[in-house]
């Protein structure tokens, strides 16, 4: 499996608001994999009040103060988020501070990808060009680019849903018995046909309903994708190519789909994706003092 990469793009923080402007490319795990930021000094000092070192000072490089998760991801994207970090962050740190950024499998596993950046340059971003508490603005959540997935993927949903809705209102059985005679020449036997086609309706139905509200959207492409190899098996078989034609275009929409779907908007899946990235936990190391 080809590593991935973790890229920040921007990074600043405004009081105690961590904006973060990250991608995430190459192969993603099919467990999908966590992103966690961690927030640190560059060096920070303290001062020993008790002990055998009772009066010195310690010096520190690279102290993390926060460590927080920030997105559960299942593919490649690109994400823009703020995050609200504990009151002892606001204070300044004239010594410098840098956000690592890592890709983790799920359970604490396999560190996949990482990047760091540094929070004291000039290169920062300030954080009131975003809208609070959302996953990327919605001028970036609702793109053309966005909005033309959405309409092809709602499109290709209510196609095969109505696919389906109407061969059961039809008639399971009528389909069924159509298919079994113009199958009655291959090598497929006539109870298979009859099988596949009394089940068919309720499958595309099915999967047209979840790309159509974006409903378990990974499984639904490829079952939608398997679906179609499924029947140009079968128009193949019968030497229908003007049907096998038409299929392939459903391979290549469904194709398409699948592979830009971080791109997906307006649909449950995103809905959840938003707010599984609010409800994201932090956890924060003890401070200098508790040390």
């Amino acid at each position: 499996m080809s590593p991935m990469d973790v890229h920040i793009a921007s990074a600043s923080l405004d009081g105690n608001i961590l904006t973060l402007d990250f991608s995430v490319s190459g192969t993603i795990p099919w467990k999908g994999a966590e992103i966690y930021a961690i927030l640190a000094d560059d060096k920070t000092s303290s001062n020993l009040l008790r002990g055998e070192n009772s009066g010195r000072t310690l010096s520190h490089v690279s102290v993390a103060w926060t460590i927080t998760r920030v997105a559960n991801l299942q593919a490649a994207t690109e994400l823009t988020i703020r995050l609200p970090l504990a009151g002892y962050i606001q204070q300044s740190s004239h010594l410098g501070r840098h956000l690592i950024l890592f890709a983790q499998a799920p359970g604490f596993g396999q560190v996949l990808g990482v990047d760091t950046l540094s929070l004291s340059g000039s290169g920062e971003r300030r954080s009131g060009e975003l809208i609070a508490g959302e996953q990327m603005s919605k001028s970036e959540r609702y793109s053309d680019t966005n909005l033309a997935y959405f309409m092809l993927r709602a499109t290709l949903g209510l196609n095969i849903c109505i696919h389906g809705v109407s061969r059961i209102l039809q008639g399971p059985g009528v389909f069924a018995n159509s298919l079994v005679g113009s199958f009655h020449k291959t090598p497929l036997p006539d109870w298979s046909v009859h099988l596949f086609g009394l089940g068919l309706p309720w499958v595309e139905m099915l999967l047209g309903g979840l790309v159509l509200f974006g409903l378990s959207l990974r499984l639904a492409l490829f079952g939608g994708a398997f679906l179609i190899f499924l029947l140009t098996l079968g128009s193949s078989l019968l030497q229908d190519w003007n049907a096998a034609g038409l299929q392939l275009i459903y391979a290549m929409i469904y194709a398409g789909l699948l592979a830009f779907r971080a791109k997906d908007c307006l649909s449950v899946d995103s809905l959840r994706r938003i707010a599984d990235l609010s409800s994201a936990t932090e956890s924060s190391l003890p401070s200098a003092e508790e040390r």
